[in-house]
């Protein structure tokens, strides 16, 4: 006997705050027993240093490790069997960090050999704060080719030059208001 891939329980979507460890659940029924894909900006999630995916019985996990910008957002749990798929979105804000950026970050391609700019701009109503670009998660070097700019204390621009293969990569900053 089979039967459509179906939604029993989900996490409500929350609030955590910074360097916390959050984790989403889905309970899910369905004959073949479903797959559950967790989504986010488009990605399909794996285990990595930010974070790790388990199952027990008919209940998907997914725990965010530490709570930092980058897992900001939606999380769209795909529950899918040979019978279709439905999914479900669960929302992550953090406590006094989501409204910083006024303008986030947006991802962007660009030709081998061109100039790349990522922009973003963050509220100062509560104080200018502390900016370190990052890629891939660590802290970006900055070379001749790579510079970092501000632009009215708010609008934080990152500049490369002559973009090749090993730019590729997560871009991301991080604001601290020193609090």
């Amino acid at each position: 006997e089979t039967s459509l891939p179906k939604i029993i329980e989900k996490s409500q979507s929350r609030e955590a705050n910074v360097n916390e460890t959050v984790e989403f659940k889905v309970k899910v029924s369905g004959a073949p027993p479903p797959t559950v894909t967790w989504v986010r900006k488009g990605l399909v999630l794996t285990a990595n240093d930010l974070y790790n995916l388990r199952t027990e019985n008919d209940i998907h996990y997914l725990t965010i490790k530490k709570v930092v910008a980058e897992v900001i957002g939606t999380y769209t749990a795909i529950v899918s069997n040979t019978q279709g798929k439905v999914s479900c979105d669960i929302e992550l804000t953090v406590a006094g960090l989501s409204s910083i950026f006024v303008r986030p970050l947006r991802d962007t391609s660009v030709t081998q050999g061109k100039v790349l700019t990522l922009d973003c701009e963050l509220d100062i109503k509560k104080g200018v704060p502390t900016v370190v670009w990052m890629k891939d998660n660590h802290p970006l070097t900055k070379t001749d080719r790579i510079v970092a700019a501000v632009k009215g204390n708010k609008v934080h621009v990152l500049t490369i030059q002559k973009v090749t293969p090993a730019d590729a990569g997560y871009y991301s900053i991080k604001a601290n208001l020193g609090n």
